[in-house]
């Protein structure tokens, strides 16, 4: 007989009184579980908003700290940058306080045509705009940085595992001595070693240009180098300490796989370092970026950049400047971001406070 029907009938027989007792515990406890996860989501939401709105005051410091040591230099070029537009807003603020035409006024007008009408003027000697040059080697620059952190993370985690599993066999010895090795020759060394054996002497690369992704590949290789060496040795350093500990202990002596040991228990919590260190790890590549594109001649932010430094184009060299400090701010939030969700005890930091009030209001219900 259906559930339904029998309790109709016989509303109070202890099979009816059990099933109600039974969906109203769980009613109260998925209401009490969806409450949690709301306040705690609520609660990280409101964090990633508060970091997110931290890039606002970063870049205008970066631009202020920029447009007042150009415009500190006497041929700067800055002293002939207007402050008046085209009878917007701004103009009218400046005509209602009387503001002239100074440092601060120039300040202003560069931030408003920037972030409010996009737009980051024109190229001293062009009559065109640098918006679409801007575009166009920002996204060479982030292609080339994300093949770089692509290939170090690919890389550079295997590799830090294997070391950390045959730690102080010879393995690991020449591990160690190449990581070593790698991590302490610059950029442009590594540039013109790899172009002599690869195109000089093998002949399988391209020296520059950027006509196919194969255009791509010792570039790549040069920027991500050292970030293999570091991730190497920052991954067989966390391994070693989480495959020390009790946990890992008995989960071999209850017979599991070597394998699934390391790589689906310790992997997971060795990543907290990996990804503490990905932040930094992306801002040198970025600013190792400027050399790399220099050197194999890739039309990229970078080399966009030292081109307007030794033009003394103030124009470019503020529109750089604006999305490179973007570009560090936004990895900076999402390096924050990503922390929180690997590390359960940063996690807990932000919820902890919420769950213990609806704790005490449960209590006091």
């Amino acid at each position: 007989m259906n559930k339904n029907i029998y309790c109709a009938f016989l509303p109070r027989s202890p099979f009816c009184t059990i099933s109600k007792l039974t969906l109203a515990g769980f009613s109260d406890k998925l209401r009490k579980y969806s409450a949690t996860v709301i306040l705690e989501g609520t609660t990280l939401f409101r964090y990633i908003i508060k970091r997110i709105l931290m890039i606002i005051p970063i870049i205008l410091g970066v631009v202020f700290v920029i447009f007042l040591l150009l415009y500190a230099i006497p041929s700067g070029g800055l002293n002939m940058f207007p402050s008046a537009g085209k009878g917007d807003a701004l103009d009218a603020l400046f005509k209602l306080l009387h503001a002239g035409n100074n440092f601060f006024t120039k300040y202003l007008r560069y931030c408003y045509n920037v972030f409010i009408l996009h737009d980051f003027g024109r190229a001293s000697g062009n009559s065109l705009k640098i918006i679409g040059e801007l575009v166009m080697r920002t996204k060479l620059t982030l292609l080339l940085t994300g093949l770089g952190l692509a290939a170090t993370l690919i890389i550079g985690v295997p590799i830090g595992i294997f070391s950390a599993v045959h730690q102080n066999k010879w393995q690991d010895n020449v591990i160690m001595f190449l990581v070593t090795l790698f991590s302490s020759i610059p950029n442009y060394c590594l540039a013109i070693i790899l172009c002599i054996v690869f195109v000089l002497k093998l002949r399988v690369l391209p020296l520059i240009g950027f006509a196919g992704p194969i255009y791509f590949v010792l570039p790549t290789m040069t920027l991500s180098a050292g970030g293999i060496a570091s991730v190497t040795k920052m991954t067989r350093a966390s391994m070693l300490e989480v495959l020390d500990q009790q946990y890992v202990t008995a989960l071999r002596s209850k017979g599991l796989k070597e394998r699934a040991v390391v790589y689906f228990h310790a992997l997971k919590n060795a990543l907290v370092p990996i990804v503490s260190v990905l932040g930094t790890l992306t801002t040198q590549m970025l600013c190792g970026a400027v050399v790399v594109e220099h050197f194999f001649s890739i039309p990229g932010l970078g080399s966009y950049l030292l081109r307007s430094v030794n033009s003394r184009d103030v124009t470019s060299l503020l529109g750089c400047s604006v999305i490179i400090a973007f570009m560090l701010a936004a990895l900076s939030v999402i390096t924050d971001i990503l922390y929180v969700f690997v590390d359960p005890q940063i996690k807990q930091q932000y919820t902890k406070g919420k769950t213990s009030a609806l704790r005490r209001k449960e209590a006091r219900q």
